[in-house]
């Protein structure tokens, strides 16, 4: 019985994963990739994760340097109830924190929340 529902449990996340795939054949859409950064220069990637539901969130971030070398990942546990982009936020400072500690001063920060990226580009 539970390798019976272990095959049901299979089935319907490779037919998930074979129809994600189709949509994004069909829809043509960009994979994001990442690019080299100019010589000397780090990329660090940033995001975070919120389940308002249990009152927890995570934040992370992963360090390449120039040729996509793996450098440092760093993941942060939190408590508390959080909108995403104050989480996606609070990601961003804690990098920026761990690289002023670091002495990690030529690099490219890099997070999907649009509301972040805007905010940190503003002119005062």
């Amino acid at each position: 019985m539970v390798a019976d529902e272990g095959k049901f449990f299979l089935a319907d996340w490779r037919s998930i994963v074979e129809g994600d795939r189709n949509r994004r054949n069909q829809t043509n859409q960009r994979i994001a990739k990442w690019e080299k950064q100019s010589p000397g220069w780090m990329k660090l990637n940033s995001d975070a994760a919120v389940d308002e539901r249990c009152g927890v969130m995570g934040l992370g971030w992963v360090l390449r340097d120039d040729q996509g070398n793996f450098i440092a990942a760093i993941g942060i546990p939190g408590k508390g109830v959080f909108t995403p982009s104050e989480a996606e936020g609070m990601a961003v400072r804690e990098a920026l924190s761990w690289l002023k500690v670091k002495g990690i001063t030529k690099v490219h920060i890099e997070t999907d929340a649009l509301q972040v990226i805007q905010q940190l580009s503003e002119d005062e």
